[in-house]
């Protein structure tokens, strides 16, 4: 295995971190009221390339979600609301304060502390639990997998329409975090209490570690699996999105600022909000970050058609702008 040099990753993950912590360090506006003076929001070059697709959205909006022609918003209320093909916005349910939100096809999954939901417009299943240390819960395909306690904190998988579960991996023990099933082995995440128990470690199918293929100061938060190759988001406060490469190389794809959403693949490039804009990032890129635009409060985001969608908080308005060439 290719040890990774220990310098080079040091001024990888903190250098950009310093600027970061800066930006993020800036008070923010208060909520639903965008900047006026703030030379570093000022518009982009591709402002007005937007859309606006829906208005009047209530300003305490932390996740979206698009299922067909239909975007589903979540409150921290825990009100669940839905427009379809941008219209009218109703509410679907009201009871889901604490619960996180996974999309499938077909419905959702909510998760608690402890315990797994199949829910439907007006009905909740219990799917999985109650389970001491539930946590890394996903979706792949038709299958949920997460993490918990039992067995040394194990990998568990069974499909969302219920049935048998399986132990993929066990004795993974508490500072695994995240992971990817890969058809040949898994990856799995630590966050250690320190540098030396924090990076990615490969397993084969069969549960035999096959040691670290990557360690540093930032934290493995999740993979995702795109046209073969595997892509991970490493934060700490700020961070970035990177390859993890077949020769256990890490190439980084874009830089992350403090509060940045989920990135999305979509086509070549990666697309994500965060506090003040949208950017994206090139899978080939050589790590060039591109600001599509600025003095926008993007809380969440989805990708359809060649377009990005976002809620923009300031504003209360769902914003479009489609992928520039």
């Amino acid at each position: 295995m290719k040890q990774p040099n220990p310098i080079s990753l040091l001024t990888f993950c903190l250098c950009p971190l310093l600027a970061l912590d800066a930006l993020a360090a800036q008070p923010a506006p208060p909520a639903g009221k965008p900047p006026s003076s703030v030379k570093w929001q000022r518009p982009g070059p591709r402002q007005e390339g937007q859309q606006v697709m829906l208005e009047g959205l209530p300003t305490d909006v932390e996740r979206m979600f698009k299922e067909g022609s239909t975007l589903y918003f979540l409150t921290a209320k825990g009100e669940l609301l839905a427009s379809k093909s941008f219209g009218t916005l109703t509410s679907v349910r009201k009871d889901l304060a604490g619960l996180k939100l996974l999309p499938h096809p077909g419905g959702f999954l909510a998760v608690s502390a402890d315990t797994i939901y199949r829910l439907t417009d007006k009905a909740t299943e219990k799917l999985v639990g109650p389970r001491k240390g539930l946590r890394a819960v996903t979706i792949s395909g038709t299958n949920v997998l997460w993490l918990e306690e039992k067995f040394n904190h194990c990998l568990r998988r069974m499909p969302i329409a219920g049935g048998d579960e399986d132990v993929l991996l066990q004795d993974l023990g508490p500072t695994a975090q995240s992971y990817v099933v890969r058809p040949n082995d898994v990856l799995v995440g630590l966050h250690g209490a320190t540098k030396d128990g924090i990076g990615v470690v490969r397993y084969t199918p069969a549960g035999e570690s096959k040691g670290w293929i990557w360690k540093g100061h930032l934290r493995p938060e999740s993979f995702q699996l795109v046209g073969g190759r595997t892509f991970a988001v490493l934060m700490f406060n700020a961070g970035f999105v990177v390859e993890l490469k077949a020769d256990d190389t890490v190439v980084q794809i874009g830089l992350l600022a403090a509060g940045a959403h989920d990135p999305i693949p979509a086509g070549e490039h990666f697309y994500w909000t965060n506090a003040y804009s949208v950017q994206r990032a090139a899978f080939d890129g050589g790590g060039k970050l591109e600001t599509l635009t600025m003095d926008t409060n993007g809380k969440d985001h989805v990708v359809e058609d060649g377009a990005i969608l976002w809620f923009d908080a300031w504003r209360q308005q769902v914003r479009r702008m489609v992928f520039p060439k």
